[in-house]
């Protein structure tokens, strides 16, 4: 819980243990789900999801530049939306793996992986709160041809 401690304006303090509906409602938004929708890497298609996005921004866009949830705001508001309209498909976790959340993982019981063995796991390896020029790197991000083939028989 410490690794993912803060408080809000008023003091208020909140850690990654909190349900989804309690990450919508930071956002001032009322949300029966348990899911939360990361937004890093969206699909969408201009015929199917245009209209809805461009009534997200004139209905949000002057609060996000403002609220104190920062990028959680708008991310909130977009699985909110989402969610609610039922246009939200979910992707397995490969298309957006978040480093961070699975370099942490083993300090609480998970497996122990690598930068590289994450990057080779994945589609798209998100970077979410980190500065990567400053990062040092262990090991070379290249998957060779044998963890693309073990990765694409995984996930066919």
């Amino acid at each position: 819980g410490e690794l993912f401690r803060f408080s809000d304006p008023q003091g208020r303090e909140y850690d990654a243990g909190m349900s989804a509906s309690e990450y919508y409602a930071l956002a001032g938004l009322t949300l029966d789900t348990n899911t939360i929708v990361n937004t890093g890497v969206m699909v969408a298609q201009p015929r199917r999801h245009g209209k809805a996005m461009q009534q997200l921004y004139h209905q949000y866009a002057d609060e996000q530049r403002t609220h104190w949830r920062g990028f959680h705001f708008e991310q909130a508001v977009v699985g909110y939306e989402f969610q609610r309209r039922d246009l939200a498909y979910f992707l397995p976790h490969e298309w957006n793996m978040i480093a961070t959340y699975h370099l942490l993982w083993q300090f609480v019981g998970g497996p122990e992986k690598t930068l590289r063995q994450l990057r080779c796991d994945s589609y798209f390896l998100h970077f979410a709160g980190h500065d990567v020029r400053n990062m040092q790197l262990q090991h070379p991000l290249v998957c060779t041809d044998q963890d693309v083939r073990r990765h694409v028989n995984r996930t066919a």
